[in-house]
């Protein structure tokens, strides 16, 4: 082994006594010496250079956002880790649903018939789009309650009042309304998502609405009076 190293550095030795060192001959074997491969061999990849600014500049993020987070890195671990949280609950739970109000939502115009809605609740049943048709079913349940006088038309009337007031005047019907009432309010403000069941619970309400007859109750038989001595 030390032949072989002495036949590599022999022949530069013999350079170097041959001819003077001068400044820019020292510069110019330096330049030669660093342009060999081995060098480049030696340096780290493009790819590697990139991820170690990324890792660098990621370090340096956390680092100031720690300065300025409450508990410092403690504080934005507990940030970062609710944020995550978010994140699953958002993900878990679907696309928020469309915000509604709370009055105003079995609100019809005036012209429309119990009939056009039951028709417009159908055609929501066809495309699967149950809580549009558990309200306009809803609706038409209200609007047949009008019409029959069970109720008196008020705008901004909830579907709890609905069934109060109209379970008041048919005890009969108290039951399916409070039901359907629930039903509506868990899908429609409540961000349940409806069925096929839910709307055939307001269905049978309705189909009860049309065959409720009121019972008529006869008049109590009048008292006699008391008797007048002859």
């Amino acid at each position: 082994m030390l032949s072989a190293v002495s036949g590599v550095l022999l022949p530069h030795l013999q350079l170097l006594a041959a001819a003077p060192l001068t400044r820019d001959g020292a510069r110019q074997d330096a330049s030669r010496e660093l342009q060999r491969g081995v060098y480049h061999d030696a340096q780290p990849s493009l790819l590697a250079r990139a991820v170690n600014k990324v890792i660098e500049f990621i370090r340096h993020l956390f680092s100031r956002a720690s300065d300025a987070t409450p508990g410092g890195t403690f504080g934005l671990l507990v940030l970062v880790l609710l944020l995550v949280v978010a994140v699953v609950v958002v993900i878990r739970l679907g696309p928020l649903r469309r915000p509604q109000t709370a009055g105003g939502g079995l609100d019809v115009p005036a012209a429309v018939t119990p009939a056009q809605l039951r028709t417009q609740a159908d055609t929501f049943a066809a495309q699967q789009q149950w809580a549009e048709a558990v309200r306009a079913r809803l609706r038409a349940v209200v609007r047949l309650l009008e019409e029959r006088t069970l109720i008196e038309p008020r705008p901004g009337r909830t579907a709890y009042e609905v069934a109060r007031d109209a379970g008041a005047v048919a005890p009969e019907l108290r039951s399916l309304l409070e039901s359907a009432a629930a039903t509506f309010s868990e899908v429609w403000y409540g961000g349940r998502d409806g069925t096929a069941q839910d709307y055939r619970g307001v269905v049978e309400l309705d189909d009860a609405v049309q065959r409720y007859r009121p019972s008529v109750r006869q008049p109590a038989p009048a008292q006699p009076g008391p008797a007048v001595p002859a």
